[in-house]
């Protein structure tokens, strides 16, 4: 798509950019996701609950929403008239990025209250039993760092206090818990 352009995207208006999305033009969409990124930044903030807060930045659920946004320019779905109906689209995939988001963080912290609390419980029945063994299977594979983080966050569950015992700021933290609890939880599947 980029071949039959005579002029740089950053040149383009918005209303071109939009007919250039309509066309499957991915660099297009992201440029016109740049143009917006801040406004999706705040939007995208006021959605994010503390749950999803607590392990994931806007930016990286603005990194999702793009990467979504492509795969639909990509796929010819994205509709759109104008400027207003494309931010339209996008604060709508926006929306289900930070849902999906919040969901898979309730499930997480679920399973991580039921395991911590599993550990501290003396009469543990079969199914508990066998999903700690799970766990513990699935901990014992990740690398050094991501066993510390888990720990870290199963003892003192907070994302503040995981920082400062490894000496991370915020963001990284942040990272490196949802990078983590990712593979954590990758792992448990493919054990499961």
């Amino acid at each position: 798509m980029s071949g039959r352009r005579v002029k740089p995207l950053g040149e383009f208006s918005e209303q071109e950019l939009v007919d250039l999305v309509l066309l499957g033009d991915r660099d297009a969409a992201t440029e016109f996701f740049q143009r917006q990124r801040g406004s999706l930044r705040t939007r995208v903030g006021r959605q994010m609950g503390r749950r999803v807060r607590r392990v994931h930045d806007s930016t990286d659920l603005l990194s999702s929403v793009l990467r979504r946004l492509n795969e639909q320019v990509g796929r010819g779905r994205v509709q759109a008239r104008d400027a207003r109906s494309l931010m339209s689209y996008i604060n709508g995939v926006s929306k289900n990025t930070v849902r999906r988001r919040i969901r898979d963080a309730v499930r997480e912290d679920r399973a991580m209250g039921r395991l911590s609390s599993d550990e501290h419980n003396s009469a543990p029945d079969n199914g508990s039993e066998q999903l700690m063994d799970t766990f513990m299977e699935a901990k014992a594979s990740l690398s050094d760092r991501d066993r510390e983080v888990i720990d870290l966050f199963l003892r003192h569950g907070e994302v503040a206090k995981v920082g400062a015992a490894m000496g991370l700021t915020p963001e990284s933290t942040r990272q490196a818990l949802s990078r983590a609890r990712r593979r954590l939880s990758d792992a448990i599947r493919e054990r499961a």
